[in-house]
């Protein structure tokens, strides 16, 4: 109830100093624990709804400025939903002021659940890239490789960038992650990178840079791919046949022939849809120049 009563004498206030950008009411300074209480669901309910930047930089400051410790305390809660409500609140409002909070929740011995560690490395992610690898290459809790997708799909190329310098130092399946990330999100500046894993001993480091560069539909040369028509894996050579529509025509049309013969099923029907796919592009690259001649 006091809660509520707050909310509504202090309304006009938070929008004037929220959304107006005025100075900061000596009224809406949270002094006891309801007023942090009603506080917090305001800033809440405004970041939710507004994602003009000015308004989050204003929530972000006063946070640090008058909820540091209700958060701190929070954080450390033995109710699971409370911490996970105020890691979402750190995430959403980019407190990184209380990383180091966090990573005392991530390192510390306590069971956590794997929605919690998937949050917490978010968390890390977002504020410090270096440390996120450090903590990921001796992680105190392995996540699955929908987890790790998951963090990486919304990455940024910067981060995206130190990630990829110090591939060699992550686990075998952070590689896999970030080849397939670089093909969901179709980065063709990567093409060199995921060209550099086709000669990797780890036929599935193969087969997923493969498939990325078939998503991404960009080659540099096909020479770098004429190998795997003899592939040690089934799954090469049905990614070859879908890469062979980015070759020269002549190329793709010769290579697919080959394939069709292929004594994989999955490969055959791949070529014959790559075949079909550059003959009608060849001929209608006949017939414009018919038309030009014309």
């Amino acid at each position: 109830m006091k809660t509520k009563k707050y909310i509504l004498e202090t309304k006009d206030l938070w929008f004037q100093y929220l959304i107006d950008g005025q100075e900061m009411d000596e009224k809406l300074r949270p002094v006891t624990r309801f007023q942090q209480d009603a506080a917090n669901d305001i800033l809440v309910h405004y970041a939710k709804n507004i994602s003009d930047a000015p308004v989050l930089k204003r929530i972000t400051i006063f946070v640090e400025e008058h909820l540091e410790m209700y958060y701190r305390d929070q954080i450390h809660s033995k109710s699971w939903s409370v911490r996970m409500n105020v890691l979402h609140k750190i995430f959403d409002f980019k407190m990184e002021f209380l990383l180091k909070e966090v990573l005392m929740l991530l390192d510390c011995k306590k069971h956590k659940t794997n929605e919690e560690y998937l949050l917490m490395y978010k968390i890390v992610l977002v504020f410090d890239i270096q440390l996120f690898i450090e903590k990921i290459m001796n992680p105190k809790y392995e996540l699955g490789e929908y987890d790790y997708k998951k963090l990486f799909i919304d990455i940024d190329e910067d981060r995206l960038d130190l990630l990829v310098q110090r591939e060699e130092e992550l686990s075998r399946k952070l590689t896999y992650v970030l080849i397939e990330v670089i093909g969901v999100k179709h980065l063709i500046d990567y093409l060199p990178f995921l060209e550099s894993k086709l000669e990797a001993e780890d036929p599935e480091i193969r087969i997923k840079a493969l498939k990325s560069i078939a998503r991404i539909g960009y080659i540099s040369d096909i020479e770098h791919y004429e190998p795997f028509m003899d592939g040690d894996t089934w799954e090469e050579r049905l990614m070859l046949a879908k890469i062979l529509a980015f070759a020269p025509i002549e190329k793709a049309i010769a290579l697919s022939t080959v394939l069709v013969e292929d004594s994989s099923w999955e490969v055959r029907k791949q070529a014959e849809l790559t075949l079909e796919k550059v003959t009608i592009t060849e001929n209608a690259y006949i017939d414009k120049e018919k038309e030009a001649i014309v």
